[in-house]
């Protein structure tokens, strides 16, 4: 299956090639003609005007040797094509995605500055290569620089999510019956009470919860604020390797206690300030 789709896919990108090879000939074709001394132009007939024959020898020499062209340098092209995506696919798996969103990001300012920049120029003859230069030049460093200084992207970001948090709180929860407290659980002045549990970052990163939630002791429902699972995501993302494995430790454990059919745990969106209030 995978042999056979190979060489759907070769077969696709030869014919592509090939056609652009085709269309690159026909263009040249057109500066080329200029260039024919009028001794070769064939002699005249009655019947055909004296260019086009020559023209059209010329046009058909240069499709035809274009796309010869483009046919013989499709397998380097798909070796070219396999390489580089076996370079991305290594180097990848030892990328974090908070890694790959600030370059993505840092890339995405840089190159909006560079055209800014270059806006004003655009009408000079150089207009074009220094916009050219300006996207090169600040598209990398925008993507180095945001890369470098990752964690305080986070810490800008992160006031937004606390921002969330005080909207959802100021609107409270829904509640199906009137029964219900503000927190949203039945029956109980707050929803640490009766034997539920709240796990934090710590504890699920130790992962002995686990070993007793295994063991049947652990009874009642488990909560788990959201705001935690948000803080090991940041710990399984950070680039210090021993914190980055402690994170998705914590992670692991998190989806072992979901999978756990005689343990009820619930992710709560609670925040720290209702904790402690």
């Amino acid at each position: 299956m995978t042999e056979g789709f190979g060489k759907i896919v070769q077969m696709i990108f030869s014919g592509l090639l090939i056609l652009l090879g085709g269309m690159i000939g026909a263009q040249a074709a057109q500066f080329i003609l200029p260039l024919v001394p009028e001794a070769w132009f064939c002699p005249e007939t009655t019947w055909l005007p004296m260019w086009l024959p020559c023209k059209i020898f010329v046009t058909v020499i240069s499709v035809v040797l274009f796309a010869f062209i483009g046919l013989m340098l499709s397998p380097l092209f798909l070796k070219m094509l396999a390489l580089t995506g076996a370079f991305f696919e290594t180097h990848l798996k030892t990328t974090s995605w908070s890694e790959i969103t600030s370059a993505t990001v840092g890339m995405i300012v840089g190159l909006i500055i560079a055209n800014l920049i270059a806006l004003p120029f655009s009408d000079l003859p150089f207009g074009s290569y220094l916009a050219v230069v300006l996207n090169v030049v600040l598209g990398y460093l925008g993507a180095r620089i945001l890369l470098k200084r990752q964690s305080d992207f986070r810490s800008v970001l992160t006031p937004i999510q606390g921002l969330r948090e005080r909207i959802s709180m100021i609107r409270g929860p829904k509640s199906e019956n009137h029964g219900e407290e503000e927190s949203g659980y039945p029956d109980d002045s707050h929803p640490w009470c009766a034997g539920k549990k709240i796990l934090d970052t710590s504890v699920i990163i130790d992962g002995r919860i686990l070993d007793v939630a295994r063991t049947g002791f652990l009874e009642g429902l488990v909560i788990i604020p959201r705001f935690v699972l948000l803080e090991l995501q940041a710990v399984a993302d950070s680039t210090d390797p021993a914190r980055r494995t402690r994170g998705r430790r914590g992670l692991d454990v998190v989806n072992e206690l979901q999978r756990l059919q005689d343990l009820q745990i619930e992710i709560a969106d609670m925040t720290l300030k209702t904790l402690k209030s």
